[in-house]
């Protein structure tokens, strides 16, 4: 059985980039890009890549003051 526990409510993007040496080397740019297929889970077996680094961007509607406040974490694998 599946189940998730919420951890931030009125959330308006989350976006999830990585930074794989075959990817960059198969584009040709250096650069975090978005996950080939939009999944990346190693429980269907290896996606054929490394993961060197990963971006998470998560941006909240903050009801309170009326703006959308914005983090972003970078980590280093």
């Amino acid at each position: 059985m599946w189940s998730a526990t919420l951890i931030a409510t009125d959330v308006v993007s989350f976006d999830v980039q990585i930074l794989s040496p075959q990817i960059s080397q198969a584009t040709g740019i250096q650069d975090l890009s978005t996950v080939p297929g939009g999944l990346f889970d190693t429980a269907y077996g290896s996606p054929g890549y490394t993961v060197s680094a990963v971006k998470i961007t998560l941006r909240v509607w903050d009801l309170k003051t009326h703006q959308t406040r914005q983090v972003t974490v970078i980590q280093d694998m």
